[in-house]
């Protein structure tokens, strides 16, 4: 268990969960960032990748990112299984809805928590690329 967990204060269970779960918006929203096109068609991460192989500090710091919580990895493979099975619109890929995750739990026998839910979309948000204006 994760040491956060057992900590006391006003803010108990719940807010360990909101801490953990901000902790990975950020992981995922660096992780998205890093997985975006560039106008030569590369990722943004090759890119820093051919930079930091260069011995560019900056390039370097921009690949290592926030880490995760161990805590809530569950939520983070859950949100992969679910991210793009909204469908699409011509924007890209639809906003995972509560349909789309009602239908998942039944066909896994998942039971996520209506928290578990709302961090759900909220991954979802963070991990959809957001489509490049030409």
């Amino acid at each position: 268990m994760d040491p956060r967990a057992a900590r006391g204060g006003a803010a108990g269970p719940r807010g360990f969960y909101q801490a953990c779960l901000a902790e990975l918006i950020a992981y995922v929203q660096h992780e998205a960032s890093l997985d975006e096109r560039q106008e030569d068609g590369a990722t943004r991460r090759a890119h820093l990748e051919v930079a930091a192989a260069k011995g560019n500090p900056d390039a370097r710091r921009a690949l290592a990112g926030p880490d995760y919580p161990e805590a809530v990895q569950y939520l983070l493979d859950w949100a992969r299984e679910l991210v793009g099975r909204s469908g699409a619109t011509m924007a890209g890929l639809a906003p995972l809805g509560f349909g789309t995750i009602a239908d998942w739990a039944r066909l896994t026998g998942r039971h996520p928590s209506p928290a578990d839910v709302e961090a759900l979309l909220q991954l979802d948000a963070a991990m959809r690329p957001v489509p490049r204006k030409e």
